[in-house]
């Protein structure tokens, strides 16, 4: 007999799937070996860096939208599987809500959760991406919702963004110490100087994604909903009998 969450975990199979070609892809078009594709662009300690941006395959935008096409489609399997478990039917106009203020999921979460119990609906609030605050905007399921709803009307644009820069490094006082030089200190301080380039794929569109390979940020919502939402809600079906 089939359980009511086998759709939610088959959508995430296949969205991993799809992860991986986008993985294989991003290698092949930046010629770098996989250890060197989702570097931070930005190294931590440089001094000066550039990102120089190109245009990407439309493929790799093709696939990305395919990918989070199944994440948005988990999530909202879910809330189904969530009504069957209270006893209700299937609706068309069942949804995970999504939303970066409270008022807002208020006015519009209702009529998308009707007919999940009580409970359920609590989970579904205590996730929503205004409960991080400033940082609402990078919440992995904002991500997936801003940019699924973004690829129903166009593909997701894309750079190629390539980081280089000196990194400077300072030691004073005993060896290793990574502290700035002291101005008041007759001690010799050194400074060494190391080039640094890394090279990722990135998003291209309005919002604090820019300088964060698109790589680490879909395996990071994918993990999120296998990790953090699903979990929450398993009781309600393991109550089934």
């Amino acid at each position: 007999m089939a359980h009511l969450l086998d759709g939610v975990r088959e959508k995430l199979a296949r969205a991993e799937e799809h992860l991986a070609t986008i993985k294989n892809e991003v290698r092949a078009y930046l010629g770098v070996s996989p250890d060197r594709v989702g570097d931070d662009p930005k190294p931590k300690d440089a001094f000066a860096w550039l990102v120089i941006s190109e245009g990407m395959p439309l493929r790799l935008s093709i696939l990305i939208g395919e990918y989070l096409y199944n994440l948005r489609c988990a999530l909202d399997y879910l809330v189904n599987a969530l009504r069957e478990a209270n006893g209700k039917q299937p609706s068309k106009k069942a949804g995970f809500p999504i939303f970066l203020t409270e008022a807002g999921y208020r006015e519009g979460a209702l009529k998308p959760i009707k007919g999940v119990s009580p409970q359920a609906k609590t989970i579904i609030e205590t996730l929503q991406p205004y409960h991080d605050g400033a940082r609402a905007n990078r919440h992995p399921l904002w991500f997936v919702h801003e940019f699924s709803n973004t690829d129903k009307h166009r593909a997701l644009v894309l750079m190629r963004g390539i980081v280089g820069g000196l990194a400077f490094r300072y030691s004073h006082g005993a060896e290793g110490a990574q502290t700035p030089p002291s101005a008041q200190s007759t001690a010799r301080t050194n400074v060494q100087m190391k080039p640094h380039d890394a090279q990722s794929v990135t998003l291209a569109e309005p919002g604090p994604w820019r300088q964060e390979p698109v790589t680490v940020l879909l395996e990071s919502a994918l993990e999120f909903i296998r990790q953090r939402v699903l979990p929450r809600f398993e009781p309600f079906f393991d109550q089934r009998p």
